[in-house]
């Protein structure tokens, strides 16, 4: 019973970060120009994809015991997410045409569901 109670406190803070995040987000581009505005809340909302996929499993566990994750998984995941964002956010700022740009990140995210494929179950 403790454990399902820290968890939904994690998850209760997790929200409560997000949330945060947002507001202040929304008051930092409040001056900015609109295109500067919607890059950095286009950017907010990759990064939040991101920890939605990671708070995932967390949440799953408190509700099934179908999911057993430890440390090491979520260490592995968080990297892997990483990597994603980081790669995606170089392909958008430097690729300058946006053929290219769709292409390398297609190409990113295409690579990292076959690393977690073959992570999640052995694919290759």
């Amino acid at each position: 019973m403790l454990g399902i109670l820290r968890d939904v406190r994690v998850c209760e803070k997790f929200a409560s970060f997000m949330g945060e995040m947002l507001v202040n987000a929304s008051n930092e581009t409040a001056g900015l120009p609109l295109p500067s505005q919607r890059v950095l809340l286009t950017r907010i909302a990759l990064w939040s994809a991101a920890a939605g996929l990671l708070a995932a499993p967390a949440i799953a566990m408190i509700f099934t015991d179908a999911v057993r994750w430890d440390a090491a998984d979520f260490l592995a995941a968080a990297l892997l997410l990483a990597g994603i964002g980081l790669t995606i956010e170089c392909a958008i700022r430097h690729i300058h045409g946006s053929g290219l740009r769709i292409l390398a990140i297609c190409a990113t995210l295409a690579i990292g569901l076959l690393i977690w494929a073959d992570a999640a179950v052995g694919v290759f």
